[in-house]
């Protein structure tokens, strides 16, 4: 398994050893090759076992979002997912990284058992920069008749948070859900307070 896969085993914020994960289709100490397939799928699509949300490319690596990897023209897809099951419903997903922006698109049709009450999930979409000198600055909504809406942006977790809309929740479906991801250089962290003390350490070495 990759990096990025065996990351998927453990949140540092779980009290319990893959107590976020969902239930696998293979156990960990399995010897089969179906958990290899089960851990790629998680990758691109997976669900919290106690939370009503869906995570879209939770496990893509920043490399995929490389330029080398995204074509110049615009629209041009190299990350996405047609018909990933989930515990509820299919998704399809595609992400076109650009130089300073991704171009995301998703589609989740909310099938449930004939006389199930289930209110859609949170969908959690994991966008990463291409370069870890840049940080997402605003995500929105495009079009007029999109089924979704962003309610937050966690730029440090990489992370925009996008819920259904009142009438896609009610029709069990987002059809339509496009999303413009803008990137922007962030200033590292404490750069400015290192600047300051080298003086003061630069006498006392004196």
């Amino acid at each position: 398994m990759s990096d990025e896969q065996q990351s998927l085993y453990q949140n540092t914020d779980a009290p319990a050893w893959r107590s976020t994960l969902g239930d696998l289709q293979a156990s960990f100490c399995t010897p089969s090759q179906t958990l290899a397939a089960s851990m790629t799928a998680m990758q691109f699509v997976s669900t919290d076992r106690d939370n009503a949300t869906i995570w879209v490319a939770r496990g893509a690596p920043s490399r995929w979002y490389a330029p080398a990897l995204a074509p110049a023209p615009a629209g041009s897809v190299t990350i996405g997912a047609k018909r990933a099951p989930s515990r509820w419903g299919t998704v399809n997903f595609t992400m076109a990284p650009q130089a300073a922006s991704v171009a995301v698109t998703v589609a989740v049709d909310f099938v449930q058992p004939a006389g199930a009450r289930v209110h859609p999930p949170t969908l959690m979409l994991k966008v990463r920069a291409a370069t870890s000198t840049n940080a997402i600055k605003s995500a929105t909504v495009t079009g007029a008749a999109a089924d979704c809406e962003v309610i937050e942006v966690l730029p440090d977790a990489e992370i925009v948070v996008v819920r259904p809309t009142a009438a896609a929740a009610k029709a069990m479906a987002v059809k339509e859900c496009a999303i413009s991801v803008l990137f922007s250089a962030k200033t590292p962290r404490g750069i400015v307070e290192q600047a300051a003390t080298l003086p003061q350490q630069h006498e006392q070495q004196v």
